[in-house]
């Protein structure tokens, strides 16, 4: 109870006895439409035809993740303390050695994330960045 009371003072505190209390009115809105809206017309999105993913074998399979996830771990290294060299070459290499695989995208995925500098620095050709 005291604390409802508290609060009702709190808010007639500031109000004189013979003062009416004003209630801010609601806004109208900002614009009023003339018009009903029209129905949009939806666009077919481009697709992009993927190449399905080469099968390979387990040994092949291993090889390649454990080559991308080198490639990975060294661009985010190469990124902040030296140079993206390592995981640039790996990438090439995964791109040359497993073609048409899911780690093929993935690297040139990598290679796109090298800053433009870099790129022309190790001369990374737009074929490379599958561009």
């Amino acid at each position: 109870m005291v604390i409802f009371f508290g609060v009702c003072f709190v808010l007639f505190a500031g109000c004189k006895k013979d003062e009416p209390v004003v209630v801010d009115k609601p806004k109208p809105p900002a614009f009023t439409p003339s018009e009903p809206a029209k129905p949009v017309k939806k666009q077919a999105l481009p697709v992009r035809e993927e190449k399905p993913a080469v099968e390979m074998q387990i040994e092949d399979e291993y090889q390649a993740g454990k080559l991308l996830a080198y490639a990975q771990t060294m661009m985010q290294i190469g990124t902040k303390y030296t140079t993206p060299k390592a995981a640039i070459d790996t990438c090439r290499q995964i791109i040359k050695d497993y073609p048409g695989t899911r780690y093929e995208q993935e690297a040139r995925g990598l290679l796109r994330m090298v800053s433009a500098k870099n790129r022309k620095r190790y001369k990374i050709t737009n074929e490379e960045l599958g561009l």
